[in-house]
């Protein structure tokens, strides 16, 4: 079934409902721990919920989002993937770099599903970065609007975010302490992860690394990145095919990765 809903409203939606993140800047916010030890702030559920609504509303989307999911979602040929505040952390420190993270995500063949449409909004810093699944990718800054294109490949020295934290699998910790120590890469402070897939996409850094599971910010990462040129796939070098959607032990639904994700300018 083919979806209503073009790549422009979308970017008009995550721009609106993302509008918390900058009303709530630095301003005091009710934060509560959830059951995995991370922090979720009242922005997180109020842009959570407003956008469960809008696909209650038009019935013919299903939702997954990071802070609830509400209805059902296996039903649907087309669900609404989102993290509302990727970057929660350092949103919390005062960072401007935190974004929305929207994709539509299509039902494709043996179960797994594809991000068909992805927006990641940066609104603290007013950068977007948007893709269609054979369409492009489009960045925009501060309202000027470019096509996306991921950097010449042929660097002297190759810019990296990896993403890492306390117990991060696969060692990713000491990944990104040899990256900072060596001569070849030179590790990126992105405080967010989606952020620095909308920088790929633009052509300021080559590569994110991620040994999660969740895909709430790489499937849009992976079609943004690879509509404006670049590679993705998983730790194991495998290109990324698709997402498994699962329901945990609480009920919550995801779209989970294989074996974490590498983002990059190219292969």
């Amino acid at each position: 079934m083919q979806l209503e809903l073009s790549l422009q409203e979308l970017m008009v939606l995550v721009k609106d409902l993302s509008q918390p993140i900058v009303t709530h800047f630095k301003q005091p916010v009710e934060w509560i721990t959830k059951a995995d030890g991370t922090p979720v702030s009242q922005v997180d559920i109020e842009i959570n919920d407003s956008f469960r609504d809008w696909c209650a509303q038009r019935g013919d989307i299903g939702f997954v989002g990071e802070e609830g999911s509400g209805t059902d979602p296996q039903q649907y040929e087309h669900i609404l993937f989102l993290d509302p505040l990727d970057g929660t952390k350092a949103y919390k420190k005062g960072n401007n770099t935190c974004s929305t993270v929207a994709t539509i995500m299509k039902r494709g063949k043996g179960g797994l599903w594809r991000p068909g449409m992805a927006v990641i909004f940066s609104p603290l810093i007013n950068l977007l970065s948007a893709a269609e699944r054979g369409s492009g990718s489009i960045i925009e800054r501060s309202g000027q609007e470019i096509p996306g294109q991921v950097r010449n490949p042929n660097q002297e020295k190759y810019d990296v975010y990896v993403c890492a934290w306390p117990g991060v699998p696969f060692n990713l910790d000491r990944v990104r302490q040899d990256i900072e120590d060596g001569e070849l890469f030179s590790q990126q402070r992105s405080c967010g992860t989606a952020t620095s897939g909308s920088s790929i996409a633009a052509g300021t850094i080559d590569a994110c690394v991620f040994g999660g599971r969740s895909a709430t910010e790489t499937a849009a990462m992976q079609l943004i990145v690879e509509e404006a040129g670049g590679y993705a796939c998983d730790l194991s070098g495998n290109k990324l095919a698709g997402y498994e959607l699962v329901v945990g032990g609480d009920g919550a639904f995801d779209f989970l990765l294989p074996n974490g994700a590498i983002i990059a300018s190219s292969s």
